[in-house]
């Protein structure tokens, strides 16, 4: 989790691990890997340390889940190993280490669920992301939990999402804006067989008044229809 939580920062905050290499002084983001609180200023390290450490915990977690399979027993919202070698293979990606990416990579597929191998059903992946053998690791909500359940704006991902059906209180949850990139798009259209393009992107043209403004769709079931 340590690993997870700096390695969005990193990505959020600081320029890319490949700038780094041809800018040492590019500076990360804080990092923090002791138990005990901040004493004075909190420093940022440097974006190679910060990768290189993402790296160690994430390898040093491999070895400690490799063989207790929690999320067998306790579900997917439960950290494992495999969600460990997930996260390193994206980790690599990002470093441009490539085969050792293909390497972890073909580790996990070596015992993927077959519906994983074959491809899946991606338009009903945002509304059904625990269910799905795609997912390794991901976070559950507890919908019998009384806040969550009688504050549905609170819920991870509210900002992007508008729905005056589903919010019992006045206005809507979020702002409901969700924007493509210019490099998204043109990198779909290099590849137009992507399944993930016609499932997650509007393919008509946009009213006049939403002209620039096409978005990611997903699929929320309401409150009121109970329906997607």
């Amino acid at each position: 989790l340590r690993a997870l939580g700096h390695f969005h920062m990193v990505t959020l905050f600081a320029m890319p691990y490949v700038y780094w290499i041809d800018h040492p002084e590019a500076m990360g983001v804080v990092e923090h890997r002791g138990m005990d609180s901040y004493s004075g200023d909190p420093v940022r390290a440097n974006i190679g340390d910060i990768y290189t450490h993402i790296v160690e915990d994430l390898k040093t977690a491999i070895t400690y889940l490799e063989g207790n399979n929690v999320a067998s027993r306790k579900g997917k919202a439960f950290v494992q190993a495999d969600a460990a070698k997930a996260l390193l293979a994206r980790v690599y990606l990002y470093m441009e280490m490539n085969q050792e990416c293909l390497d972890v990579c073909t580790d996990l597929m070596a015992h993927a669920p077959a519906d994983v191998i074959g491809g899946y059903d991606f338009k009903a992946f945002p509304t059904k992301t625990y269910d799905m053998d795609e997912t390794i690791f991901c976070i559950k909500p507890n919908i019998t939990d009384w806040f969550y359940s009688e504050h549905p704006q609170s819920a991870i991902g509210s900002m992007y999402y508008s729905d005056t059906d589903f919010n019992q209180f006045d206005g809507d949850n979020g702002w409901g804006e969700h924007y493509w990139s210019e490099e998204l798009i043109d990198l779909f259209q290099r590849y137009p067989q992507d399944k993930r393009f016609a499932a997650y992107f509007i393919q008509e043209p946009p009213a006049e008044e939403n002209v620039g403004k096409h978005m990611v769709t997903f699929h929320i079931k309401t409150k009121s229809s109970n329906a997607y």
